[in-house]
């Protein structure tokens, strides 16, 4: 599973080397048949305002507009999907999918009944500590229902959290340092008055 928002001026028709502004991106299992087989194969779902595309790799293998589209959550197959659901539109199936957690099926069917409300919506791109939640919660989802975690990176490297720990620590020194009540609400005063100003570094 991984998200970003991918930024190009192209404004020509969707196609795998054209992702407009605001692109919810995210990898999900797309139930196609093989030779008449029902098979769940990776793919790479983009919405882009009211167009779903589904690519492999770089190559686009199927797209179609959203606008009167609905989801529809199944129920978790035994030995297959757990988070499987549909797209249908007029009540006919225009794709199923199988996300690799509850909160990222959550997230994409957040995402598309929000385009469909506005289409020139645009996902907001999340801050390091709600990436850092994010990848915690996949995690834990996918502890219940497989051994092997194929969970992306949340971009926080080991000197970012090291730092904050360092910075916490540091906090938390001079606090048990301090006195009296006053000193530690003239210290938390101060660092409020930083970070107002946008002063980096401190951890309150």
């Amino acid at each position: 599973m991984s998200k970003v928002s991918r930024q190009s001026e192209d404004t020509t028709s969707p196609t795998a080397d054209s992702v407009l502004l605001g692109s919810y991106i995210v990898d999900m299992e797309v139930r196609v048949r093989v030779m008449l087989v029902p098979k769940w194969i990776p793919r790479q779902i983009v919405l882009t305002g009211q167009t779903l595309e589904i690519l492999s790799g770089n190559k686009l293998k199927y797209a179609f507009n959203t606008a009167y589209c609905t989801t529809q959550i199944l129920e978790p197959l035994e030995n297959g999907p757990n988070f499987p659901f549909q797209l249908l539109e007029h009540e006919k199936v225009k794709v199923t999918l199988n996300a690799p957690t509850a909160s990222a099926r959550d997230e994409f069917i957040s995402h598309l009944e929000k385009s469909l409300v506005e289409p020139g919506w645009q996902p907001q791109q999340k801050d390091t500590l709600e990436s850092f939640i994010s990848v915690a919660t996949a995690i834990n989802e996918k502890k219940a229902t497989e051994s092997k975690l194929n969970i992306p990176s949340s971009g926080v490297t080991i000197d970012q959290v090291q730092k904050h720990l360092r910075e916490m620590k540091e906090v938390y020194d001079i606090v048990a340092a301090m006195s009296n009540v006053e000193s530690l609400y003239e210290y938390l005063l101060m660092l409020d008055k930083d970070y107002t100003k946008g002063v980096q570094g401190n951890f309150a």
